[in-house]
């Protein structure tokens, strides 16, 4: 017997197919999509624990530079300390004002970065190496050579 299809007969179209039966479990749903809310909570979560982490960091560097427990913080280390805390508020406005982030592009920039401070690395120890050789020691070209790894 052959299975042959009248013309009156339709076949399902597969957009057609029930919500529930798509994704690896039937009857699942996007959790994402549940309670934007709880969302917004646990995103706003990281975002506080990522800027503390960058406070907390910073302020244990100055703390292991000092000599004493007496030393007040340095106009140097509260500039510092207002750049790191530019910087962490320019990443999370950024992440804000990214919608739709993708895993792939996160990635992507996370991959550019490594390889841009391993050619920074590897740029800088050439420039050591070069001073080394011309024996360029006096402060005038080790100033120079440190604006130029910069």
């Amino acid at each position: 017997m052959t299975n042959h299809l009248h013309p009156d007969d339709q076949q399902p179209e597969p957009d057609s197919v029930a919500p529930e039966s798509v994704g690896p479990v039937s009857g699942t749903q996007n959790r994402s999509s549940e309670n934007p809310d709880s969302q917004r909570l646990i995103l706003f979560t990281v975002r506080a624990i990522y800027l503390g982490l960058l406070l907390t960091v910073t302020i244990v560097i100055f703390l292991g530079e000092s000599t004493s427990r007496q030393e007040m913080i340095t106009q140097g280390q509260l500039s510092s300390l207002i750049a790191v805390m530019a910087f962490g508020a320019m990443i999370v406005g950024l992440d804000i004002l990214t919608p739709k982030k993708k895993l792939a592009s996160i990635f992507s920039i996370l991959v550019g970065l490594m390889a841009g401070l391993l050619a920074t690395l590897a740029v800088g120890a050439v420039l050591d190496l070069i001073a080394f050789s011309w024996k360029l020691d006096d402060t005038s070209s080790a100033v120079f050579i440190q604006l130029v790894k910069i």
